[in-house]
């Protein structure tokens, strides 16, 4: 007979803590099973293993959000509220957003590259 704990992922007889449940994610047009590990950086890896498009996206620009029933509202989540959050969580939605300083810095780099383009292009 199948052990209905185990049926649901909590193993058999043991600690509920050790095992977690699942949530979805969802990034772009896909929706994947998540095991719901409490801490936040083993999430966050294990979503950047999914979806591969995620692979070489730095951890610190990996947005995650879910609406929380008991809320009313959907919020962004962060390590220091998502073992909190976990147990009222059933789908998270996945972004990618990128620091004001980092984008300001990759605006930078293009304006100084262009700036050396059009130098050499007026020296010829």
């Amino acid at each position: 007979m199948l052990d209905s704990d185990y049926a649901f992922g909590y193993g058999h007889g043991k600690d509920s803590s050790d095992y977690g449940s699942f949530f979805v994610a969802e990034y772009g047009d896909r929706r994947v099973g998540v095991r719901g590990h409490r801490d936040y950086n083993v999430v966050i890896e294990s979503i950047r293993k999914l979806f591969p498009s995620l692979s070489n996206v730095p951890s610190s620009q990996i947005n995650l959000s879910a609406f929380i029933p008991r809320l009313d509202c959907e919020i962004e989540l962060h390590e220091g509220i998502w073992d909190q959050a976990l147990s009222d969580i059933k789908i998270v939605k996945v972004a990618v957003v990128r620091k004001d300083s980092e984008v300001g810095a990759v605006r930078l780099a293009c304006v100084i590259l262009f700036g050396i383009l059009f130098a050499v292009f007026l020296w010829r």
